[in-house]
């Protein structure tokens, strides 16, 4: 379908992030992290995507992990976030391609800011698999007009149907998976959930795209910032603290 190629930011943890509740044990077995956040914590991230930091056509991880994307585009457009700088997504050629190892992890989860210019049919905040085998993706249901969350593998399959979204503003989204079910967040509140015992990691590893499909859908079009990938299922306090900023090692 595609070819695909190859923030400093001011830290503005402060005032407004002045805690952040531990990564509580779940059913699953979860790790913790401490619930005060001044100076180091684990937020447990596999990779922290603020947009500010882009050399050429890569995207600077800042968790420390190294999982650096590319963009599509050799000269990305960046334009002012939630935080600092947001990516630009044409609907035409811009896209993140991931590595494999965001998807690893005995839970799980993944956080944007998103202001979306429109919602085409079947466009994807991320998408990650074949589109054929094994697959899980998150984006614009052409079905049913809704956010829609999917995991599917031999193993099985969940289906999570949120609410429509509005266009040109921003709005925080999560995903969370842990081994039990998949839950979808809207601004920091559970807008939907379903039931699953499969993670990202039984997605088979050849598409791994912030933006783009792995069917032959339309891109997404608008903006992104602050996307934090990571391998725990956050809270909902703690999916709530992320919207007020990631804190960021220097």
């Amino acid at each position: 379908m595609k070819t695909y190629t190859n923030k400093n930011r001011v830290l503005w943890m402060g005032l407004v992030i002045a805690s952040i509740l531990a990564l509580g044990s779940c059913a699953s077995g979860a790790q913790t992290a401490q619930e005060s956040l001044p100076g180091d914590f684990d937020l447990h991230a596999l990779a922290i995507y603020t947009m500010d930091e882009i050399e050429g056509n890569v995207l600077k991880d800042s968790s420390g992990k190294g999982n650096h994307a590319e963009i599509s585009q050799n000269t990305p457009k960046t334009t002012e976030g939630k935080v600092g700088k947001a990516l630009v997504f044409d609907g035409a050629e811009t896209y993140i391609v991931l590595k494999p190892t965001v998807l690893e992890g005995k839970e799980w989860t993944f956080a944007a800011w998103v202001n979306a210019e429109a919602w085409p049919r079947w466009a994807r905040i991320f998408d990650f698999g074949d589109g054929a085998t094994a697959d899980m993706w998150f984006g614009f249901s052409g079905a049913e007009a809704v956010m829609r969350a999917d995991i599917f593998a031999p193993q099985g399959s969940v289906i999570v149907l949120g609410p429509s979204l509005p266009t040109k503003e921003w709005v925080h989204l999560a995903i969370t998976v842990n081994g039990q079910k998949m839950t979808m967040y809207v601004n920091g509140k559970q807008a939907a959930f379903g039931y699953t015992k499969l993670l990202p990691s039984v997605v088979v590893k050849n598409g791994i795209y912030i933006g783009a499909s792995n069917w032959p859908d339309p891109l997404f079009v608008g903006k992104m910032d602050e996307i934090l990938i990571a391998d725990v299922a956050y809270t909902d306090k703690q999916i709530q603290a992320l919207m007020k900023g990631i804190p960021v090692k220097k």
